[in-house]
């Protein structure tokens, strides 16, 4: 089984920019101008590819060997997620859809700089572990500080799981 660090090591980055990326990007924005840049990344780039179904496959099998190997094999996974909850009462709508059959005429206020909060929880077996509060934002190095918090009792006998966009890379993973 291969497991992933979320340390930075040298020689990854990001991937080269290609004309054609670009292209397709411009040609969103323009189509919906006030689309936010994680929901137009969202439906560009996790298109799923001809070679992402091999991916996928290796994936499941190696699983299914995982769990043949140890049933509790699944006991051991930590899932996790963030949500941002602004003092303002903005609402983070980064995970919300609207639809409709046209484009409504609405004015959306961004108010910069509010004081926020991050509200950290995971799922490990039978267990919930937090919610933690965080007063910055998430990332690989605030996340493996959460973890550190945990007590003993309830971390996994082997190492934790990552997110897959902080580890995705360094499993050679791509759109999973």
């Amino acid at each position: 089984m291969t497991t992933g660090s979320v340390e930075h090591k040298k020689g990854y980055g990001r991937p080269r920019t290609s004309e054609e990326s670009v292209e397709r990007i411009r040609e969103t924005f323009r189509r919906s101008p006030t689309k936010s840049v994680r929901q137009a990344s969202r439906e560009i780039l996790h298109a799923i590819k001809p070679d992402d179904y091999a991916k996928r496959y290796g994936f499941a099998v190696g699983m299914l060997h995982c769990l043949d190997a140890d049933e509790h094999f699944l006991n051991r996974i930590l899932f996790s997620d963030e949500s941002t909850f602004y003092v303002s009462g903005m609402v983070n709508k980064h995970n919300v859809r609207f639809w409709g059959s046209e484009q409504p005429y609405a004015v959306r206020e961004l108010q910069r700089s509010s004081e926020k909060v991050n509200v950290w929880c995971g799922l490990l077996h039978d267990r919930i572990l937090g919610p933690f509060f965080l007063e910055k934002t998430v990332t690989s190095s605030t996340y493996l500080d959460t973890l550190r918090f945990i007590p003993t009792t309830a971390r996994p006998s082997t190492e934790c799981s990552f997110p897959i966009r902080w580890c995705a890379s360094l499993l050679g993973i791509d759109n999973l």
